[in-house]
C-alpha cells in the first residue's frame, strides 16, 4: 500500500466519496493499491482542489477547472479535508 500525505496527522480528512454536490475540499491523503499511479496521472495529488459536482458511482469532479469522472470504488482511498463554505 502506497501513502501520498501533507505530513498533517488524519485529523478532519474525509473520504472524498463522503463529499455532497456542491463541497470543496482540498486533498490531505493519497492511500490506494493498484490505482494510485492512475489518480495522480489524473491529478488527483495532495494539495489539489477538488469539488463535487455529481456524487455516487461513477462521480464527477472538478479538478484544476476540468471535469473528471471517476468510479467511487477508486475513490475510497483519497481522503479530503473539506473546506468551509463562505
Amino acid at each position: 500500500m502506497t501513502t501520498q500525505s501533507l505530513g498533517e496527522d488524519s485529523m478532519g480528512l474525509f473520504p472524498l466519496t463522503l463529499m455532497r454536490v456542491g463541497q470543496s475540499g482540498r486533498i490531505g491523503e493519497v492511500v490506494s493499491g493498484g490505482v494510485i499511479h492512475r489518480l495522480r496521472e489524473m491529478g488527483l495529488r495532495v494539495g489539489a482542489k477538488v469539488q463535487m459536482i455529481r456524487a455516487g458511482s461513477p462521480c464527477i469532479l472538478r479538478l484544476d477547472g476540468q471535469k473528471i469522472c471517476v468510479r467511487s470504488d477508486e475513490m475510497t482511498g483519497v481522503l479530503v479535508r473539506m473546506e468551509l463554505a463562505g
